[in-house]
């Protein structure tokens, strides 16, 4: 079975996501996120949201372009968030006030620089005072081994980077950025994680 139709397939993808790793990324995402009970959350590719029964209950607002995963997020997660199958954009953002938390789980790795710029302008623009935004993306970097770099090189996104870039990107947005690359027996060494504060005024 080709990756392609293990991807379309919601319970197939959350199998996949157990056996690479996927689980325990979002897990760590979670923790990195720390939300706390009433908040709003807003997930900007949010695919079957698995992970939204690791929260505590939240004004949880998914948004997703595969209908597979929405009707799947939907059918098994209704009574815990809502969920869009559309793209987040402008009009969206206006109509949906401020957020607590935005999650940006392997989205800008699948944007070139001006996709990213925009996202995150957007992410800032619906981000409240004391908020942040978390991001977990593919990225290749020198300590990686030739298995952790073979996964990064087949990665569906076609703009993986270097930690270095996804930190640069994000500061044209914000004013506080932390970022750190992921290194555990359990996870290759493939991803960074990044947690964004305080937006910049012009955002």
């Amino acid at each position: 079975m080709e990756i392609q139709a293990v991807l379309k397939s919601p319970p197939l993808y959350m199998v996949l996501q157990r056996l690479v790793g996927g689980v325990q990324m979002r897990n760590t995402c979670i923790e990195l996120l720390s939300p706390k009970e009433g908040e709003r959350i807003l997930d900007v590719g949010c695919g079957t949201a698995y992970y939204l029964r690791q929260m505590p209950e939240v004004d949880y607002h998914g948004f997703d372009i595969d209908h597979r995963y929405i009707s799947h997020a939907r059918a098994h997660l209704g009574n815990r968030g809502k969920f869009y199958c559309q793209p987040f954009e402008e009009k969206q953002a206006r109509q949906l006030g401020r957020f607590d938390a935005v999650m940006l789980i392997g989205i800008l790795h699948h944007l070139d620089d001006d996709g990213c710029d925009r996202l995150l302008d957007l992410a800032a623009s619906v981000l409240g005072p004391e908020g942040r935004v978390i991001t977990i993306d593919t990225v290749f970097h020198a300590g990686q081994n030739w298995f952790e770099r073979l996964l990064a090189n087949n990665d569906r996104g076609k703009h993986v980077r270097r930690p270095e870039k996804f930190l640069a990107l994000a500061e044209r947005a914000f004013e506080s950025v932390d970022c750190s690359v992921e290194n555990s027996r359990w996870i290759p060494s493939i991803v960074c994680y990044m947690i964004l504060r305080h937006p910049r005024k012009s955002c």
